[in-house]
């Protein structure tokens, strides 16, 4: 699978292209032990300290915020295919393709939050698994809580489409789960919680 100049926004101000794109999927099967944990790493072939540094927070940054929506969505991790998962060779930048949403939103919570195995981790770095991973997931659950009303709708939206009332009951309880309050202390305890659903997620793979 590649795949050439694919624009990710239509933003007016910043365009996002991927290049040389593959899956999770075709990149485990191209490695030669096939789990590897440094096949990400080898996989984005940097030839440079400064273009790894840029390709590892691109990474970061797109499974952190791909991470906290397929949270808030009550999709599990373990139900998203290899081949749903991308990542750019040039960019380091990843992106999720999902052919059925509809059909992945659960009411349940997700037993693993988010996709963090090994091989992800290697590639992020432990400094950005510390630093800029729950960083950039704060940053998405900040985002919700600054227009709650329009992310509500859509959530009600969801919920009808999947005509299932739990499944608005169930993604209001996550999101107040990590937006309930930005006092002072509510936002350390913001980031605990969320550092927590790493945690999990690190545990279970």
């Amino acid at each position: 699978m590649a795949l050439q100049r694919i624009p990710l926004s239509d933003n007016t101000v910043i365009r996002e292209y991927v290049d040389n794109v593959n899956s999770y999927e075709r990149i485990i099967g191209s490695s030669m032990s096939g789990s590897d944990d440094s096949m990400l790493i080898s996989y984005v072939n940097a030839t440079s300290s400064l273009d790894y540094y840029i390709r590892s927070r691109n990474f970061a940054k797109a499974i952190a915020a791909n991470g906290m929506v397929d949270y808030l969505l009550g999709i599990e991790a373990n139900r998203r295919s290899l081949n749903e998962v991308c990542v750019s060779q040039t960019s380091g930048a990843a992106y999720v393709i999902d052919s059925d949403l509809r059909k992945r939103v659960s009411s349940n919570d997700p037993v693993i939050p988010f996709r963090l195995p090994a091989y992800i981790q290697a590639f992020i770095g432990e400094r950005n698994m510390v630093g800029l991973l729950p960083a950039t997931m704060r940053a998405v659950a900040d985002s919700i809580d600054a227009k709650p009303r329009e992310v509500f709708e859509l959530i009600e939206l969801v919920s009808m489409l999947n005509e299932q009332e739990s499944i608005t009951q169930s993604m209001r309880r996550r999101l107040n789960y990590v937006v309930d309050d930005q006092s002072a202390d509510g936002r350390a305890h913001l980031c605990e919680r969320i550092i927590n659903l790493i945690n999990v997620a690190c545990s279970k793979q």
